[in-house]
């Protein structure tokens, strides 16, 4: 059966095209919780333990908020081997009896829902992408599309990041006081030990409460989970 994969980063590069942080590079990987289960690898000079997806989630989105990179830039085939990373199928689908990317529609409601409304630009800016993230226009003979892809991740964490680093989150959810609270709306459930790991990554890995808040957002929101149920 198809597992919980996350799709975060491609090559991370500055806008120059130049490599970014020390020089070094970030391929984005489908990771899936067995697959790297117990495995430690470096990515450009960042030791990512694949214990759980929780971990993958959490640094995905933390090396796009510190670096600063632009993700999902190409690669050619000698660099992802010098990189010693599989090449990875750019979209999966997920079949009738695996878990399903949800609608966009249901993405942005849930949204809606987490911040009692998001504000008029942020609104104005899921809707520009709403085709590029699976929404249908049948008047334009465009089918709903709900498989995922490095493209509309990349989207998708971009319209996030406002959202994320926006004062009304960090005055909705401040971190840690109100971390549960955003863990436990967003995904519609009690808090389990995955995201008590994840708080605990956050708050180690990071001197401030509102980058912490920031990355929190972020791992949560374009997580598998939330993307997906």
């Amino acid at each position: 059966p198809l597992e919980r994969h996350l799709l975060f980063l491609s090559m991370c590069s500055d806008e120059n095209g130049g490599s970014c942080g020390r020089g070094n590079c970030l391929k984005a990987v489908h990771l899936s919780e067995r697959s790297f289960a117990g495995r430690s690898q470096w990515r450009g000079g960042i030791l990512i333990r694949h214990r759980s997806f929780v971990q993958a989630s959490f640094f995905g989105s933390i090396v796009l908020l510190l670096l600063g990179c632009q993700p999902f830039k190409t690669v050619d085939e000698r660099d992802s081997s010098s990189l010693g990373i599989p090449d990875v199928p750019a979209t999966f689908v997920l079949q009738k009896n695996s878990l399903r990317v949800v609608s966009f529609e249901a993405k942005r409601e849930k949204l809606n829902y987490i911040f009692s409304g998001l504000s008029t630009s942020d609104a104005s800016a899921i809707e520009s992408k709403k085709i590029e993230l699976g929404a249908y226009d049948f008047s334009k003979g465009i089918s709903p599309d709900l498989s995922w892809n490095k493209e509309k991740a990349e989207i998708w964490l971009g319209l996030l990041s406002p959202i994320c680093q926006s004062g009304k989150f960090q005055s909705m959810y401040p971190f840690p006081s109100k971390a549960d609270a955003f863990i436990e709306k967003a995904y519609g459930r009690s808090l389990n030990s995955d995201d008590i790991e994840l708080k605990s990554i956050i708050t180690s890995s990071l001197s401030n409460n509102t980058d912490r808040g920031t990355v929190l957002c972020l791992s949560v929101l374009a997580s598998t989970e939330f993307l997906t149920q």
